[in-house]
C-alpha cells in the first residue's frame, strides 16, 4: 500500500523508539511487496540524516543523551512534512505529593503503569 497522505491515531509508547522507526529507510523498504508491507512508512519517506539518528538513538542508553536524537527525528519529520501533526490531544489531572513511581511521559498516556503507583505515608 503507498499513500501520499494518511491520518494516523496512533499513542506511542513510554519510549519513542518504536513510534519513531516509523519513518527509517529500512521501514520504507519493507513498507513493499516484498516487504511484505510490515514496514509501516506507508509514505516511502527517506532521509539518511533522519537514518543516522535512528541509530544513534536507538543504541544510546544515557537517557537524557538519547532525547537529543529523537528531538532531532521529530523537527526533520516536520521540516520535510513528513509527518503534520495536526491534534495534541492535552489532558488535565492532579497529583498527590506522596504518590510515588508515576514516571509521566510525553509518550504514553497517563496511567501507563498504575499497577506500579504507590503512596507513601
Amino acid at each position: 500500500m503507498y499513500v501520499d497522505l494518511q491520518m494516523y491515531t496512533t499513542s506511542a509508547a513510554i519510549d519513542p523508539q518504536a513510534h519513531m522507526k516509523r519513518w527509517t529507510t529500512a521501514a520504507a523498504q519493507l513498507s513493499q511487496k516484498g516487504g511484505k508491507w510490515s514496514g509501516g512508512n506507508d509514505g516511502r519517506y527517506a532521509n539518511p540524516k533522519y537514518d543516522q539518528l535512528w541509530a544513534a538513538a536507538r543504541t544510546e542508553t544515557d537517557a537524557a543523551k538519547r532525547a537529543q536524537p529523537f528531538t532531532q527525528m521529530n523537527d526533520i519529520l516536520v521540516q520535510d512534512i513528513a509527518m503534520i501533526v495536526l491534534v495534541n490531544r492535552k489532558s488535565v489531572f492532579a497529583r498527590l505529593k506522596n504518590l510515588q513511581h508515576t514516571n509521566y511521559s510525553q509518550w504514553a498516556t497517563d496511567y501507563w503503569n498504575i499497577a506500579n503507583w504507590a503512596r507513601q505515608g
